[in-house]
C-alpha cells in the first residue's frame, strides 16, 4: 500500500499512463516562491498540457478515498480544463482577449513568478503582473499569465498592454463592505439588532472586485483609493490580506496600528495560502495628499 507522498505521485503516473495518457510528474514553485507537485499530460494529439496539483489528492488518499476515484477525478479535471482552454486561437486572437486583461497585484519579493519571462511592473513595493481571466460556470475563475512571448505573438508592446490593463481595471466595479456586513451576508444574523450589530464588529472594511478574484488590485486605481477616503471620512489603514482582496481601517478607529500588524500576521499565517500572502505590512492612505506610504 502507498505509504508516502513519493509512492503516492508515482501511483498516480503509473495510473494515468494506464489510462491512455503520457504524463510527466514536475515540482512548481507557485507564488511566493511556494513548491508544489503537478502532474502534466496529453492524450493523443491534443497540445493542451494543463498541470494538476497533487497534494490536497494525497490529502483526499490518507483519508481514505481509493486510488481509482482519485484518478477519476484527476481525469475529470483535465477533460474540464482541456475544453476551457484547448482553444489557444483566441488566446492567441488579441482582439478576443483584450477586454479581459487586468493588472494583478503580487508579491515582490520571493515570487518565483517573477521571472525574466514574464510580463510585470513594480507599484510600491508590491509588483503588477498581466493575465487574461475568464469567468466560468463550470470552473469558476480562470487566468492566464501574460509572457513577453504572448506579447510578441500579439504584436503588442508591454507599454500598451499596461495602459489596456489600467483601462480595463477602471470599468471594473470596486466591492466595499463592512466586516459587519459580510458576516451578515454568510451567517444571516437576523436576531441581531442593526445597532446591538455595530458594537459587536470592529470598524474593518472589505475592498476587492465583483468577482473576489485578484481584487486587491482594485488599489491600483486611484479613484478606489479616493472614494475609499470620503466613505471612511479620512486617512485609512490598508491591510493586505490577501491578492484577492484588502481589508481597511480607519485611522481614528478604536484599533491600534500594532493590533492591525498582528491581524495581518496573524492571517497570514492561519488564513491565507501561502502563494496569496501579498504583504506582511500595513500601508496608509493619507486623504490630504492622496498618497500611499508604508514602512
Amino acid at each position: 500500500m502507498t505509504t508516502n507522498f513519493s509512492d503516492f505521485i508515482d501511483s498516480v503516473k503509473k495510473g494515468m499512463n494506464a489510462r491512455g495518457y503520457i504524463s510527466n510528474i514536475q515540482k512548481v514553485k507557485k507564488g511566493n516562491g511556494v513548491p508544489l507537485s503537478g502532474i502534466t499530460f496529453y492524450r493523443g494529439t491534443s497540445c493542451v498540457s494543463p498541470i494538476i496539483y497533487l497534494e490536497d489528492f494525497y490529502q483526499m488518499f490518507l483519508e481514505g478515498l481509493p486510488m481509482t476515484e482519485i484518478l477519476t477525478k484527476i481525469e475529470n479535471i483535465f477533460v474540464e480544463q482541456s475544453e476551457l482552454c484547448g482553444n489557444v486561437k483566441e488566446i492567441l486572437n488579441f482582439n478576443f482577449v483584450k477586454r479581459k486583461i487586468l493588472p494583478c497585484l503580487v508579491r515582490k519579493t520571493g515570487n518565483a513568478l517573477l521571472t525574466d519571462e514574464i510580463v510585470s511592473n513594480e507599484w510600491h513595493d508590491l509588483a503588477v503582473t498581466f493575465r487574461i481571466i475568464f469567468q466560468d460556470e463550470k470552473a469558476g475563475d480562470i487566468s492566464v499569465l501574460i509572457s513577453k512571448r504572448l506579447l510578441e505573438m500579439w504584436s503588442v508592446t508591454e507599454n500598451e498592454l499596461a495602459n489596456i490593463a489600467k483601462d480595463n481595471l477602471k470599468k471594473c466595479q470596486m466591492h466595499f463592505c463592512s466586516l459587519q456586513e459580510k458576516i451578515s451576508e454568510m451567517l444571516i444574523f437576523e436576531y441581531i439588532e442593526a445597532e446591538a450589530a455595530a458594537n459587536v464588529y470592529p470598524p474593518i472594511y472589505i475592498m476587492t472586485n465583483e468577482a473576489s478574484y485578484y481584487g486587491a488590485s482594485m488599489i491600483l486605481d486611484e479613484e478606489n483609493l479616493e472614494q475609499i477616503a470620503r466613505l471612511l471620512d479620512g486617512d485609512f489603514y490598508l491591510i493586505p490580506s490577501s491578492i484577492h482582496e484588502m481589508l481597511c481601517v480607519p485611522v481614528n478607529s478604536d484599533l491600534g496600528k500594532d493590533f492591525l500588524e498582528y491581524l495581518l500576521e496573524d492571517v497570514n499565517k492561519t488564513q491565507v495560502l501561502p502563494e496569496e500572502i501579498l504583504e506582511w505590512h500595513l500601508y496608509r492612505y493619507h486623504a490630504d495628499k492622496k498618497e500611499l506610504t508604508y514602512p
